[in-house]
């Protein structure tokens, strides 16, 4: 698994956006150093934001974009508050 710098990882030469993370539970303790303002690269998917806090596709259940169910498709925008909710176990 990638590490988490906490940095985001904008693409060389490509425009960034900043978003504000939520990271539920367990995902938490991926949560980047500063989730009220993390930089992405411009046009970013879910999934690769998934990938750039260090998280694998299948640690995460639900995804919301402000507010809205998210696909690993879904393309996040400049300012966007994003929630992932981890797997829930019980017995």
């Amino acid at each position: 698994m990638m590490g988490n710098t906490g940095q985001g990882a904008g693409r060389a030469g490509e425009a960034e956006a900043t978003v504000k993370v939520r990271l539920m539970a367990i995902l938490a303790e991926h949560a980047p150093a500063n989730p009220k303002a993390f930089p992405i690269p411009e046009g970013c998917t879910l999934a690769e934001l998934i990938q750039l806090l260090g998280l694998r596709e299948d640690q995460v259940m639900f995804a919301f974009v402000n507010g809205h169910m998210a696909t690993l498709k879904t393309r996040i925008p400049d300012k966007a508050l994003v929630s992932l909710c981890p797997y829930i176990c019980g017995g």
